[in-house]
């Protein structure tokens, strides 16, 4: 589910990004794109199968 989620989210940005005329929003909307295909990578590539990953984040808390 959140992989189908990350996938809608990446092509409905990639999508609208297209009319973008502020530089701002470009940036913006190059962050969101970047991590929704970010953990889609980890989900997609990650154990136990395809699609069903974990995705593993930079900062690890101790707990």
């Amino acid at each position: 589910m959140f992989s189908t989620a990350e996938l809608v989210v990446v092509i409905v940005v990639l999508w609208t990004s297209r009319h973008v005329r502020v530089s701002i929003w470009a940036v913006i909307f190059g962050l969101v794109v970047g991590g929704a295909s970010g953990n889609l990578v980890d989900r997609v590539s990650r154990p136990p199968s395809p699609f069903q990953g974990e995705v593993i984040d930079w900062i690890q808390l101790p707990n």
